[in-house]
């Protein structure tokens, strides 16, 4: 499993954070509260 860090932007407040993802898997979703508002992404 090898696993790659993109850069997404909250669409909340704008923050830039970094997630990592594993490209092995094929189409994927994901949902995780923003590190600075608390807000869904």
């Amino acid at each position: 499993m090898e696993q790659e860090t993109h850069s997404i932007t909250c669409p909340h407040c704008w923050q830039i954070l970094e997630i990592l993802i594993d490209p092995s898997a094929g189409d994927q979703e994901y949902t995780e509260d923003c590190q600075v508002c608390c807000h869904p992404m």
